[in-house]
């Protein structure tokens, strides 16, 4: 991935989520769940969620 796409730019540790769901979400289930996202990769993995 070009770290200089669409952004001032990433670091190596870069991670990309792009979810496919069946039904539509309400943005509060999204957001819950974008939450729950970077609380458990930070914890497990040491991965900082880029706010």
């Amino acid at each position: 991935m070009d770290p200089h796409y669409l952004s001032g730019g990433r670091s190596a540790d870069f991670v990309l989520f792009h979810i496919f769901a069946g039904k539509p979400r309400s943005a509060q289930q999204k957001k819950r769940l974008y939450r729950r996202l970077c609380d458990r990769l930070q914890a497990e993995l040491g991965i900082a969620p880029m706010m």
